[in-house]
């Protein structure tokens, strides 16, 4: 869900290759790396202990390099 309190799922469709997902606060910093692969159709991502505020999750691999926004209510 997004707004969300704490976890997170990221939902993949169609992924070619291993990627990575990136978790940035609002001053661009890096706060959480994940890995995926392409058998895997989602990941929890667990803000539960960072402050409330807009993050941003990147999705990056060779054929794909996607932002989007979470809101940490």
């Amino acid at each position: 869900p997004n707004p969300t309190n704490n976890k997170s799922k990221l939902e993949v469709e169609v992924l070619s290759s291993d990627a990575d997902v990136i978790v940035y606060d609002l001053l661009g910093r890096v706060i959480q790396t994940h890995k995926i692969n392409p058998t895997m159709k989602e990941l929890e991502i667990d803000l539960s202990g960072f402050a409330k505020g807009v993050y941003s999750v990147s999705l990056k691999n060779n054929d794909i390099n996607v932002s989007k926004k979470l809101i940490v209510q």
